[in-house]
């Protein structure tokens, strides 16, 4: 089922001598200067007779964003135009992106008021205007507070708990695609943080926006709204779209995706507003997929050991960044709790014993004790009575630390040479360039997996012959050694074309192989996964 709306006009409005006149014709204005718009045929012109362009926002490589006014309201509005160069299937994701985004009303969802296609087979939404940055903005000023990252995400949680309610899976989370609306500018937040304390940051609003490739949990799942229809599913299973860096593994594998595969994406956008780097980061987008199902990231304190990021706060991500998906919080909503409790702990917690001054002992011995020759004597006798007790603990612990010591080595020593000898495991890591091959076993033909692949066996002498199968590539064969570990990444070239034999001989061939092979039956499909779409 294709996604369609009716069709807006557009009307052009000549910044010289105002006249109105209708898209694509040609208009002879009667001043000899130059109309404002020229450069941008939809700058001035008002779209479905509600709203007047105004000045352009932003443009990324699927469709521009336009500031404008609703004529009628007086209230300003963003426009978000599609460009005119893209497929049928990128006009449906547009059109299922103001379907699926209007369906939700929540304070940390971008809200949409309109949506249609122009009469030049453009199609646009109309959302309300931010004012603000992105969140890809902020952390390209340096790593955010831990309270920062705390209230930033969850508000993020709970926007996207509310989208899970309606059966909806947004698919591509990332920075650039969560606005920051704070009611002052938010500056040098790495460079007025020290490593004692963190800056209080002034109240902001984040908001997700870009639902373009968003889809319904099942194919015939239905809002909870039934005045809504059921928007089209434009992927299937095995389809790979979103943004690597961000990519859950199940989704990296073409799986079945849910609601937890947005948590693993904000798992990885936590991790980068902590460090200001990604968890994973290869030299292709098909090695960055293969290190989410392969690697674990190492950890945020690690990477930052200077912004003394809380542990809880690295479990909390550590969690949400969970290889399989049963292993995450249950839901957006107890991922939101965690990170509330935690931001609250953060506001209230104690001064840092670093900014405690300690007491002068030298200042507190001379007023408490009077300076006389007998005061002297006395204390130098107690000072004196105490080291040799102190002497004497320490080198009793000392002996019997080192008896300790050498009872821990026997009994190591002894488990070691008791315990049975085992091998370790070998790796086999695979990746193809597009993702999605298959990877089948030469000596009995069975299909061992899909890249990004990986398999752990015990190391044996001998080597395995396997395959790289993708529909309409060129098959590789690799020899992988049964002993050692091995790591390859390899470029599928796409089958040449080959020029039709004559008639004849073709007529004659399939006279024979029918004859032939009566009776019986060939075929099969192999799913193509190789679209990784980063979506802007």
């Amino acid at each position: 089922m294709s996604l369609s709306a009716a069709s807006s006009s557009i009307i052009r409005v000549c910044s010289v001598c105002g006249t109105r006149y209708a898209h694509g014709t040609a208009h002879a204005c009667a001043s000899d200067r130059k109309s404002a718009q020229e450069g941008d045929d939809l700058l001035g012109a008002i779209l479905g007779e509600r709203y007047r362009i105004i000045s352009a926002i932003s443009k990324g490589g699927m469709g521009v964003v336009y500031r404008a006014q609703h004529i009628v309201l007086d209230k300003p509005v963003a426009v978000k135009v599609m460009l005119q160069t893209q497929d049928d299937g990128a006009h449906q994701r547009f059109l299922q992106e103001a379907k699926l985004a209007s369906l939700v009303h929540h304070p940390n969802i971008v809200e949409i008021f309109d949506f249609g296609v122009l009469t030049s087979n453009q199609p646009y939404l109309v959302m309300e205007l931010l004012v603000g940055q992105t969140l890809a903005d902020a952390i390209a000023q340096g790593p955010l507070s831990s309270r920062r990252v705390c209230n930033i995400t969850a508000q993020v949680a709970r926007g996207l708990a509310a989208v899970h309610e309606k059966g909806i899976v947004h698919r591509d989370l990332k920075p650039a695609n969560i606005f920051l609306i704070s009611q002052q500018p938010v500056a040098g937040d790495a460079a007025a943080m020290s490593s004692s304390s963190e800056r209080v940051v002034p109240e902001e609003q984040a908001k997700v926006v870009d639902f373009g490739i968003a889809t319904l949990v099942a194919p015939d799942a239905t809002p909870r709204q039934d005045s809504n229809p059921t928007p089209a599913r434009l992927t299937v299973p095995g389809m790979v779209m979103g943004t690597a860096e961000y990519m859950s593994p199940e989704q990296a594998q073409g799986h079945k995706t849910d609601h937890r595969a947005d948590q693993y994406a904000l798992g990885c956008i936590m991790y980068e507003m902590l460090t200001g780097q990604v968890p994973h980061q290869g030299s292709t987008a098909a090695a960055t997929m293969l290190k989410h199902l392969t690697d674990r990231p190492t950890p945020p304190s690690k990477v930052r050991p200077e912004r003394n990021i809380p542990s809880a706060l690295e479990g909390i991500v550590d969690r949400a960044m969970s290889l399989r998906p049963e292993d995450r919080f249950e839901s957006m909503s107890a991922l939101e709790r965690e990170l509330m409790l935690l931001s609250e702990t953060l506001r209230t917690r104690n001064p840092s014993t670093a900014s405690l001054r300690l007491p002068n002992f030298g200042e507190l011995a001379k007023r408490t004790i009077k300076p006389t020759r007998t005061g002297f004597y006395a204390l130098a006798g107690g000072l004196l009575i105490s080291l040799l007790i102190i002497s004497g603990l320490l080198i009793k612990l000392r002996k019997t630390t080192q008896q300790a010591r050498q009872v821990e080595k026997i009994a190591a020593k002894a488990i070691m040479e008791a315990a049975p000898k085992t091998a370790k495991p070998i790796v086999w890591r695979l990746a193809s360039n597009p993702p999605g091959a298959e990877v089948v076993r030469l000596a009995d033909g069975v299909v061992l997996g899909t890249t990004p692949f990986k398999k752990e066996a015990a190391p044996s002498p001998g080597e395995e012959a396997v395959q790289l199968r993708l529909n309409g590539y060129t098959a590789i064969t690799l020899q992988l050694s049964r002993g050692n570990s091995e790591e390859h990444e390899r470029e599928l070239q796409p089958v040449p074309v080959i020029a039709a034999k004559s008639k004849k001989g073709n007529n004659h061939k399939k006279s024979s192989s029918s004859k032939k092979g009566k009776g019986k039956k060939r075929g099969g499909s192999v799913r193509d996964n190789d679209d990784v779409a980063i979506i802007k």
